[in-house]
C-alpha cells in the first residue's frame, strides 16, 4: 500500500533567528533596585510584604515599554531579588512561619481573655473575638489596610 504513494522530500527547515534577551543600562537597573529597595524596607510585618507588587509593576512597566512577558518577568524578579538581598531580607524557614514558633514556646497557646476586635471579655470557648461580628470587622479592617498597602506599592513601582 505504502509503495502506492509517491514520494515527496522533506520540506527545507527554515533557520531559527537567535532572539537576544532583552537587557537594561546599567543606571536604569541601579535606579529601580534602589526604589524598590526603599518600597520593601516599608513593608509590614516582613520585607517580604510588598515583593510581589514590585515585581507586579515592574513586570507590567517593561511589558508596556515593548518587553515580551517571559524577559520582563524575569528581570523584574532580578530586580527585585537584588533589592531583598541589599535589604538584607532573608526568607524564614517553614517552621518559622508557623504560630507555634512565636509563642512561649512549641505548642504554647496564648492565653486570651479579651476580644481583639473591641477589648471586651470573651466567652467561654471563644479564642479571639467575642462574636461573629467582632471577627467580621477585624478580618475586613486587615484585608482594607493590606489591599490599600499592596496598592500604594504597586503605584509606586508603577511610576518608576
Amino acid at each position: 500500500m505504502l509503495s502506492r504513494l509517491p514520494w515527496t522530500p522533506a520540506p527545507e527547515a527554515k533557520p531559527i533567528p537567535k532572539v537576544r534577551p532583552r537587557s537594561m543600562n546599567r543606571e536604569r537597573r541601579r535606579h529601580l533596585v534602589s526604589t524598590v529597595g526603599a518600597i520593601l524596607k516599608t513593608g509590614d510585618p516582613t520585607l517580604f510584604a510588598y515583593e510581589a507588587s514590585c515585581r507586579y509593576g515592574i513586570r507590567t512597566r517593561l511589558c508596556l515599554a515593548g518587553w515580551g512577558w517571559e524577559d520582563a518577568d524575569a528581570e523584574a524578579a532580578d530586580i527585585v531579588a537584588t533589592a531583598l538581598r541589599i535589604v538584607g531580607a532573608k526568607r524564614p524557614i517553614w517552621a518559622e512561619g508557623q504560630p507555634e514558633w512565636v509563642q512561649n514556646g512549641a505548642g504554647a497557646l496564648i492565653e486570651r481573655t479579651r476580644c481583639i476586635q473591641c477589648l471586651g471579655p470573651l466567652p467561654e470557648h471563644h479564642r479571639k473575638f467575642c462574636s461573629q461580628l467582632c471577627a467580621k470587622a477585624h478580618h475586613a479592617l486587615w484585608n482594607r489596610r493590606k489591599e490599600a498597602s499592596e496598592e500604594t506599592a504597586y503605584a509606586l513601582a508603577v511610576g518608576l
